[in-house]
């Protein structure tokens, strides 16, 4: 019984919109313009996008990715989270960084829009053919607080 991908949890207006903001964003936006607003600004867009790709990645956790981001989010911008990130860092040609700010928590709200794309299925009213290219891109959106874009650059 093996659970199909639901390429339109990646082709979509919403989610194709929030990983090119996300992307400006994080490595454009915050080397000019770093301040509170470019910082929320990921973080809300994180909570739109991340439980859209787990519920890709992981058709069997698609009920579940809201809570898991939730959970993954506390624990990221966490002092907890500061072993993994400094072992990743030296393994990792790419530096992950993250600001422990629990304010950022504000961006919880936003789940509400994947919640309910998810939950209703409005993702099957959009049609694209190709989505393999998004779940790279996603990948390193995600684990970036901007850091990368030198590397890229």
């Amino acid at each position: 019984n093996n659970m199909k991908r639901n390429k339109f949890l990646l082709l979509n207006y919403v989610f194709v919109v929030s990983i090119i903001l996300l992307f400006i964003n994080d490595h454009f936006l915050k080397l000019h313009f770093h301040n509170w607003f470019t910082g929320k600004f990921s973080d809300f867009l994180g909570m739109i996008i991340f439980p859209l790709f787990l519920a890709y990645i992981f058709p069997k956790l698609r009920t579940f990715s809201i809570l898991v981001s939730f959970i993954l989010f506390i624990f990221w911008k966490s002092p907890f989270s500061e072993g993994f990130i400094d072992f990743y860092n030296q393994i990792s040609p790419i530096a992950v960084t993250r600001v422990v700010d629990y304010t950022d928590f504000i961006a919880f709200v936003f789940l509400i829009i994947p919640f309910l794309l998810i939950k209703y299925d409005a993702l099957s009213a959009f049609e694209n053919k190709k989505n393999k290219p998004c779940t790279g891109a996603c990948s390193l959106c995600f684990c970036d607080d901007g850091d990368i874009s030198a590397a890229v650059l």
